[in-house]
């Protein structure tokens, strides 16, 4: 198999958990992050911006590492 395939399969990613403000995801706690798996991005809004939330090995693979 290519390279290029394998990395793509390996890096289809899901959108999962939203936040819509960094109060909510203060108030559900850090077993609200139990959410972000393999190939989970969830996201979080904040009055500066947007961010995306993603697993280690995920975070890690689209490094490079």
């Amino acid at each position: 198999m290519p390279i290029a395939k394998k990395q793509a399969r390996e890096l289809s990613l899901r959108v999962g958990q939203t936040w819509k403000s960094f109060e909510q995801f203060r108030i559900e706690g850090a077993k609200t992050l139990s959410a972000v798996k393999d190939r989970v991005i969830a996201t979080l809004h904040t009055k500066s911006g947007q961010y995306r939330i993603i697993e280690e090995h995920d975070f890690q693979t689209l490094y490079g590492v």
